[in-house]
């Protein structure tokens, strides 16, 4: 009747050697030898753990004569949620023994690696932690108003036009900001070829010595600076300079 029974899940495994029948087979033939183990690498946080297993075949060898590794992971099923640490130390001496050549006519793998295997699938297999998501910049923050004479060309005259007046706006060419007139003329700011001329008049008359150009503008004009004239008040002051 046992003869017609159909084959457990566990016969598959029948075919493979303990890792303890590894460990008499050695100590049998190696009386003073030793197996050490040692955890290489071991995150408490997500149970994973890397297990060395080094087999010396007498007490004075100052070299492994085989080496072997395992690991497993916390929680994998019932028996690694208390015992993972201890698998894989077992799992890491009977790859070592086996690489010593005992018990391998069925295979390296032992038993308790194939049902390691058959713990371990796709969805329990260790992965790396993913990093944090990095905090995105901010664009909260609104434009900062600029004042249009920072956006003009330099070249634009410093000088505002009247407020309450009148005003009119040159047509736009190559590209710059029309320049703003009052529509007094008496009140128009002096041109730039007017200011270019008084500054080449006053180091005429007073070579090199800028405050006393500034003292000789503020006697004829009243003002300090050419930025202040109007155009009127600049082509008085040309026709004075000249005469």
């Amino acid at each position: 009747m046992s003869a017609n029974r159909p084959n457990r899940p566990n016969d598959a495994l029948a075919n493979y050697v303990p890792v303890a029948e590894r460990i008499e087979k050695f100590h049998e033939r190696y009386s003073e030898g030793r197996i050490l183990t040692t955890i290489v690498e071991h995150d408490i946080e997500t149970g994973f753990i890397l297990m060395r297993a080094e087999i010396y075949r007498n007490n004075d060898d100052a070299m492994p004569a085989a080496t072997g590794h395992a690991y497993e992971v916390r929680g994998e099923s019932f028996v690694n949620k208390t015992s993972y640490i201890e698998n894989a130390e077992t799992g890491s001496v009977g790859r070592a023994l086996a690489i010593l050549g005992f018990e391998v006519k069925r295979g390296l793998a032992s038993r308790e690696e194939m049902e390691k295997q058959s713990r371990v699938t796709p969805d329990t297999a260790p992965r790396p932690r993913p990093e944090p998501p990095r905090p995105e910049a901010s664009h909260t923050e609104p434009p900062r108003p600029t004042r249009i004479e920072e956006t003009v060309n330099d070249e634009l005259p410093r000088a505002a036009p009247t407020l309450g007046a009148p005003a009119t706006a040159t047509a736009i060419s190559g590209g710059r900001l029309p320049n703003v007139r009052s529509a007094t003329s008496a009140e128009t700011p002096a041109s730039e070829e007017q200011k270019s001329e008084i500054l080449g008049l006053l180091e005429q008359l007073r070579p090199r010595d800028r405050k006393a150009q500034r003292a000789l503008l503020m006697e004829k004009t009243g003002k300090g600076l050419r930025d202040e004239l109007t155009a009127p008040e600049a082509q008085r002051l040309i026709d004075e300079l000249k005469a």
